[in-house]
């Protein structure tokens, strides 16, 4: 938005999370310290990787066609959130993603047929 100090990064931004029921956009979010295998019905992870590595993991990306993922690591420690696609699949032609830093974020979504970072 011109002249508002703020620049958007995707054309799909949520500015702020406070419930997950009532108007707008409605998401459900979870913080997870531990392994994770993602459900339809979850759409942001917030993962707290301080005492261990993690690894979330998608569903198959036929079951989630249209289905849009938001996972964040939100400890500054040295293990990694590893995001993991299901069986043989593939984000972007990678195997895995790692979030390595406090703040590292991932958005990926599924055509049907494949998981793509957007």
């Amino acid at each position: 938005m011109a002249g508002s100090g703020f620049a958007p990064t995707s054309h799909f931004q949520l500015s702020k999370v406070t419930s997950t029921s009532g108007p707008g956009i409605e998401v459900t979010v979870v913080t997870k310290t531990a392994d994770f295998r993602l459900g339809t019905a979850t759409d942001i992870v917030l993962a707290d990787a301080s005492a261990a590595s993690l690894t979330i993991s998608l569903p198959g990306a036929v079951t989630a066609s249209g289905k849009l993922f938001w996972i964040k690591k939100i400890d500054e420690s040295a293990n990694t959130v590893t995001v993991d696609p299901d069986g043989t699949e593939c984000i972007d032609n990678e195997l895995s993603i790692l979030l390595c830093n406090e703040g590292d974020t991932v958005q990926i979504v599924s055509n049907g047929s494949q998981w793509y970072i957007i």
